[in-house]
């Protein structure tokens, strides 16, 4: 179990000092494809480098904010804790967008220091905000010899309560907002996840998924450190080396989104091996968008590995709640154990309270359906300069998530339908208003929606529906080639379909749910 209890320390930067002084020299992290590797004590001279640095040469103070726009690896890790180090606001970035994407969040975050490795730089020089000052060594802030400062006094202490990090995630208007997590925040809950899933100073994270996301941050790097444990962090992911990685490396859990088990899978269908590789993963976590129960069992199956499946958004850092972990001696792989509840994704965890809620805020009887409303030490506080956003996610002190579920006698919570219009496609949430705007733009489109069509391999894919201009032939080629030069690749359409008329209620609000309902294809 965890080395630490809630309340020793307050801040990501003091647990990191914790750690250093208590075990300077056990391995935190394992950058294979960097050829490196960091101990505790070498973390946290990285990280007092990058804060010393950014404070001395690039003029940031506490509670700035900073963009990281950054594949992954040791340098992300480093400049990420850095950041943090000096009380400043670390503001990870989709490495996937576009340059109207990323200057929309470089803005909307008041950023004026970016630190990118080379290829995100570009991006960041050619956005259109007020010209900003871009790192494009991270490395630099770290590795590199550091020359006398006039100032040598160390980074301030950071307090529980200060903003960590900004993290942009799309609303029901189409306009990412950007969710406030303090110290406090992110620590509770990567303690709860640590003393759900039992983590130790034995046991070694494989970070598979990008770490601009708050999955991948708090399930595979925060709750390692948090654990005394240590992290492997490849720069990508790949169904060809993962098991050979993870045995190599002795990792004995991963966090993944179920599209990374999908493909893992049909890998292994796929070269007919009769039994899968050797490897020591005991526990795969399972979040970010719908597990088929289907899959959750093929895939324990096949490996052996048993799959916690979970809940949380972004405003509550990560997991709020998860399926318990059965002991070794009752895990019966692809099939229910006494712990587990296919199908449901578990029960609070650590002080989170979870409750199903009427349209008056009143609690619902056990089985009945209502909106799922949520309290707890991992809530965030608001969003990022929006008073009225913030005001309108929260009631009598609940933050309303939007989703609609039902809870059974036993605690154990199940999820019948997501937020309004979202869609979740291989782990990644967008919103449709936003593609309807680029859509929109297009001077051969009149009126534009999209919607999720079901999707084996990613659970769902973005289909649009587009009613031309009069006298306008557009292709499906055309809309989709200029939605790929404005969004992100993974929010852009599919499959265009051409229809008459939108459907819309008496006030001509479109009527997303009537749309899909009519065309939607069934999943594969």
């Amino acid at each position: 179990m965890t080395e630490v209890e809630p309340g020793i320390f307050e801040s990501l930067p003091a647990l990191i000092e914790l750690r250093a002084g208590a075990t300077p020299d056990r391995l935190f992290l394992i950058a294979p494809d960097d050829d490196a590797d960091l101990t505790y004590a070498e973390l946290r001279r990285a990280t007092r480098d990058v804060a010393l640095r950014l404070r001395d040469e690039w003029g940031v103070d506490p509670g700035d904010n900073v963009g990281l726009l950054m594949v992954n690896g040791i340098d992300f890790v480093a400049v990420y804790f850095g950041i943090m180090a000096l009380g400043a606001v670390a503001c990870p970035i989709n490495t996937a967008l576009q340059e109207d994407e990323v200057d929309y969040i470089l803005a909307n975050s008041a950023i004026d220091v970016v630190c990118a490795d080379p290829d995100s730089a570009r991006l960041v020089r050619r956005a259109r905000c007020p010209a900003k000052r871009v790192c494009d060594d991270p490395r630099s802030l770290w590795r590199a010899h550091r020359p006398a400062s006039r100032d040598t006094a160390p980074p301030p202490r950071v307090s529980a309560d200060s903003i960590a990090q900004i993290v942009h995630t799309s609303g029901s208007t189409g306009r990412p907002k950007g969710v406030m997590l303090s110290h406090r925040n992110i620590l509770a809950d990567c303690y709860y996840i640590v003393d759900w899933m039992g983590f130790g100073p034995g046991d070694r994270s494989l970070c598979i998924l990008p770490l601009y996301h708050t999955n991948a941050e708090m399930h595979s790097v925060i709750a390692a450190l948090v654990a005394g444990a240590s992290v492997v962090v490849p720069r990508r992911f790949s169904a060809s080396a993962f098991w050979t990685l993870a045995a190599e490396t002795g990792a004995t859990y991963c966090s993944a989104a179920p599209t990374v088990l999908y493909i893992l899978l049909e890998a292994h269908r796929a070269s007919g091996a009769a039994a899968p590789p050797a490897h020591g993963l005991r526990l795969f976590i399972c979040g970010s968008s719908p597990l088929p129960t289907s899959l959750l069992e093929a895939f324990e199956r096949a490996f052996g590995a048993v799959v916690i499946e979970g809940y949380g958004l972004t405003e509550t850092v990560c997991r709020v709640a998860f399926n318990p972990v059965p002991p070794p001696e009752a895990f019966r792989p692809g099939r229910e154990d006494g712990y587990r509840r296919f199908g449901s994704v578990g029960r609070a965890i650590g002080d989170s309270r979870i409750a199903v809620v009427d349209d008056d805020g009143r609690p619902v009887a056990p089985g009945a359906r209502g909106e799922i409303v949520l309290k707890g030490g991992a809530v965030t506080r608001g969003y990022f300069n929006a008073p009225e956003a913030t005001e309108a996610a929260f009631r009598d002190g609940w933050f309303l998530t939007g989703d609609i579920g039902y809870m059974d006698a036993d605690g154990y919570l199940y999820i019948v339908d997501r937020k309004k219009d979202l869609i979740i496609r291989g782990g990644q949430n967008i919103y449709p208003r936003e593609v309807d705007e680029v859509l929109l733009r297009h001077p051969q489109v009149g009126e534009a929606a999209v919607v999720g069509v079901g999707d084996a391999k990613y659970g769902e894919e973005v289909k649009a529906f587009v009613v031309p201009v009069e006298g306008a032939t557009p292709t499906e080629s055309e809309i989709i080639d200029f939605c790929r030069r404005r969004l992100a690749v993974y929010k852009c359409p599919k499959t265009v379909q051409f229809i008459e008329t939108m459907p819309k209620g008496p006030t001509g609000k479109l009527l997303r749910r009537r749309l899909a309902e009519t065309y939607r294809m069934p999943a594969p």
